[in-house]
């Protein structure tokens, strides 16, 4: 299997990759793209994609929750996440994986 381009940045770069994928929801792929090439790599949309789904439960777990988010603004920031993946098919189903994912989050610190 081919190794993902993304994961083959230097660690500063990556680090800096993940915190711009947290502060976007998720999303603005075209900017990170864009970011990586004025920092000389080259690296799609698409693979920056795949990568920001392949490694959402990560990338959530290693974002410290700020103890002054109050519980509806950590809500609506889950519900972000899983509107931004696409892997809810109706509200009710966002909901559901929403509030799934903000259990997971704060049973992981």
């Amino acid at each position: 299997m081919k190794r993902s381009s993304v994961t083959t940045l230097p660690a500063d770069v990556l680090d800096e990759l993940n915190r711009r994928i947290l502060a976007s929801s998720f999303s603005d792929y075209v900017g990170h793209s864009a970011w990586l090439q004025q920092q000389g790599y080259s690296v799609s949309k698409s693979a920056i994609h795949r990568y920001a789904t392949e490694h959402a439960s990560d990338l959530l777990a290693s974002e410290r929750i700020d103890s002054s988010l109050s519980a509806p603004e950590a809500k609506l920031r889950c519900l972000e996440v899983v509107a931004t993946l696409g892997v809810a098919d109706s509200s009710d189903t966002a909901i559901e994986h929403a509030e799934s994912l903000l259990r997971w989050v704060y049973s992981h610190p």
